[in-house]
């Protein structure tokens, strides 16, 4: 099993996800403004629980190449979102990466918070070479969230995703960071 440690940021602690978080899930991936920035529908409680699954399954890998993370407040411990990263071509070394958070935690900082642990992940655990992620047109939070994470918008990727939120095509920015620039970030 390679279900890896509980790592603890400034304000979060990032952990693999447990059976019993699909509550947590549930509350945010039921809520129709979080996930219409995912460009998906709301879960139902059934779906709640697969995602969560799911997510456990990664842990089995091995090797692994799927980090799917819980986001918990180091003060408390709820559980408020996640991040997860996964090698999507390994012979190039390139992961992309994404995150969510229930709105109630919007505007803090957690997203960039979260999303710094899991690009630690992919550059030191993954060996990635470049880390790639996209992002709805319209989403001006999210799109705040990469461009702290010291992300370069590539391009925009006109009507590439079928939004069944939305019930049509929209347009994904394309945002990526190289190893070499996240570690002169991170230094």
């Amino acid at each position: 099993m390679t279900a890896i440690s509980p790592i603890e940021s400034e304000r979060l602690i990032i952990r693999e996800f447990q059976e019993n978080d699909w509550r947590a899930l549930h509350l945010y991936g039921s809520d129709p403004e979080v996930m219409s920035g995912l460009l998906l529908l709301p879960n139902t409680e059934e779906r709640s629980r697969e995602v969560v699954d799911e997510f456990i399954s990664y842990q089995l890998e091995e090797p692994r190449t799927r980090y799917e993370l819980a986001m918990t407040l180091a003060s408390t411990g709820e559980l408020i979102g996640g991040s997860g990263i996964r090698m999507v071509s390994p012979g190039n070394k390139e992961a992309s990466m994404g995150y969510v958070l229930r709105r109630e935690s919007w505007g803090n900082g957690y997203a960039t918070e979260g999303a710094r642990v899991v690009l630690r992940i992919g550059f030191e655990m993954l060996n990635a070479h470049r880390v790639f992620a996209t992002v709805d047109t319209e989403n001006a939070g999210s799109i705040g969230v990469l461009e702290k994470l010291g992300m370069t918008r590539e391009g925009t990727l006109r009507q590439s995703f079928w939004s069944p939120f939305h019930q049509s095509w929209r347009d994904v920015h394309y945002y990526a960071i190289l190893e070499e620039e996240w570690r002169s970030a991170s230094n």
